[in-house]
């Protein structure tokens, strides 16, 4: 139809962060477990932690502050419980695969 313009438009792929590695974690206070992993990424803006009781479907997230952070504190947990947790990286454009998931009781 005469007088119709084309338009295209490109988008540019999206890249999202590397998965974190080798997440760990150790609960040597009461009611609280430290969690440890590798920052795979140069361009991650956050991290995002998730962890849950056991087998229960709910989880909690609990997001960082800043780039290139490795270790997080979970506390106000439930002594003797058996926690499950897991992280990944967050930008703009998407965030990373989650990583391993690790299962910890708490002291």
């Amino acid at each position: 139809d005469r007088g119709q313009a084309l338009i295209y438009t490109s988008q540019m792929p999206t890249v999202r962060p590397n998965r974190p590695g080798s997440l760990a974690g150790a609960s040597n206070v009461a009611g609280q477990v430290v969690l440890t992993w590798v920052d795979r990424s140069n361009d991650e803006t956050s991290f995002q932690v998730e962890y849950g009781i056991g087998n229960s479907a709910t989880r909690t997230t609990v997001t960082t502050n800043g780039t290139n952070v490795t270790t997080q504190t979970i506390g106000s947990l439930t002594s003797k419980a058996t926690y499950r947790f897991r992280v990944r990286a967050n930008k703009a454009d998407g965030d990373s695969p989650w990583s391993n998931e690790i299962w910890r009781t708490v002291q």
